[in-house]
């Protein structure tokens, strides 16, 4: 049973290691979304071609991790022109966000 207990400890103690260090790999990029009145709560901030994203918070501040510096990040929000932008070796990204004329 001790052994039991013991091997158990051991394999969450090792899982919490694997999703930790799965969860730091890439480039951790910071940023800002505002327009025209200000930041921006609220806007998709998405790495091209996967599902991974993240929303701005209520001063339009974002954290994202990318793979490399070779990605696209593409930044939405109704009623606003989709801006994609490459990251290259940008670690902190400003955005104005401009209204599409459509509402």
């Amino acid at each position: 049973m001790k052994t039991k207990v013991m091997y158990l400890f051991f394999l969450s103690v090792f899982c919490s290691f694997l999703l930790t260090n799965a969860q730091e790999k890439g480039i951790l990029i910071k940023g800002r979304v505002s327009d025209e009145f200000g930041p921006m709560p609220g806007v998709v901030v998405q790495i091209k071609e996967t599902s991974d994203y993240v929303l701005t918070g209520y001063d339009g501040s974002f954290s994202i991790r990318i793979p490399s510096e070779n990605t696209v990040l593409v930044f939405s929000m109704a009623g606003m022109v989709t801006q994609e932008v490459a990251v290259d070796k940008q670690v902190f990204i400003n955005i104005s966000m401009k209204d599409d004329g459509k509402y």
